[in-house]
């Protein structure tokens, strides 16, 4: 990632805790006139049809209160997920941020203390990354987005997945050409993807040989 990329990503770190710790402060106490049905019904909504986009579904397997918010434990593709929904069911946070962590980790960064988790690149990544970019597979997303961000990590971050993602914060008139509606949204050849998430998944789509 390039310089300004680090910049937006520390700027919307900053901006969900502020958010987050706001929201502690002032609706800890207050009690929601919502029941579990319409917290979930409301979750599923925004995010099958505006995250996902209908490429995948996800399902809910609990939902429960932590610190003035509804906790909502995902499954997507077999793939555990945490999100956040406020108790008047207006802000979704696709994750929460610890705010004791992520300042430990901006006080241990290098330089101008950018927050960056150390990816682990998995190897023959790079041959796999190479074969899906010739299968003319494409991530579509954008950094700050939770669920881009586990598809990211399936091949050890940003950098390594490179050559088939888009940040769509960068390149928006790639990404609306390509009439991206949520994030991450995956390709094939031009065709939405909606098999699973995974490694094994895009392999079975490209033909491209897993590499572990």
């Amino acid at each position: 990632m390039n310089n300004k990329t680090q910049v937006l990503i520390i700027i919307a770190l900053i901006g969900i805790v502020l958010v987050l710790g706001g929201l502690y402060l002032m609706s800890s106490d207050d009690a929601s006139e919502f029941s579990l049905a319409e917290i979930e019904e409301t979750s599923l909504e925004f995010i099958n049809n505006v995250l996902l986009a209908g490429e995948s579904t996800a399902s809910i397997t609990e939902i429960s209160e932590e610190r003035g918010l509804f906790r909502v434990e995902l499954e997507i593709e077999g793939y555990p997920y945490t999100s956040y929904i406020t108790k008047d069911l207006s802000l979704f946070f696709p994750e929460g941020l610890d705010i004791d962590e992520y300042t430990q980790l901006a006080q241990e960064a290098e330089g101008n203390s950018v927050i960056a988790e150390e990816a682990v690149v998995p190897e023959g990544i790079g041959d796999f990354v190479d074969c899906l970019q010739e299968a003319q597979l494409v991530i579509y997303g954008a950094d700050w987005c939770g669920y881009t961000q586990q598809v990211v990590s399936l091949f050890g971050g940003f950098q390594a997945a490179d050559p088939v993602y888009v940040e769509c914060t960068q390149e928006e008139d790639i990404c609306q050409a390509a009439e991206v509606t949520g994030y991450p949204t995956i390709k094939v050849a031009g065709q939405a993807y909606t098999g699973a998430r995974s490694l094994a998944g895009f392999a079975e789509a490209t033909g491209c040989p897993q590499p572990y």
